[in-house]
């Protein structure tokens, strides 16, 4: 990946490539270049989908949310910022707007 670091993509793969699911499969049939982009996308999904699932208490899920969205809206160029976040900043993925 362009940019992104191996730790970032590191943890990126952790997250998207479980076995057995749909895009660790499907992953084996995308172009490089697709999955550079799509990696990142994939594994904040399942960082931020998972969560109303847990076994954690409501009151930790809805604080777990409540960090996502801050964290999706703080500024991109913030070095604090999410591993998967930093990696879907620098994959060339466009980010489109209505």
């Amino acid at each position: 990946m362009t940019g992104a670091s191996p730790v970032d993509i590191n943890h990126c793969r952790e997250l998207a490539m479980q076995a057995g699911g749909v895009f660790e499969f499907t992953s084996r049939y995308m172009p490089a270049r697709q999955l550079e982009v799509l990696l990142p996308l994939y594994a904040l999904r399942q960082a931020v989908t998972t969560i109303p699932f847990s076994g954690v208490d409501d009151s930790v899920k809805w604080a777990k949310l409540k960090w996502w969205s801050e964290e999706l809206l703080a500024d991109p160029a913030s070095p604090g910022r999410h591993p998967v976040l930093r990696a879907l900043q620098t994959s060339g993925g466009k980010i489109i707007s209505n």
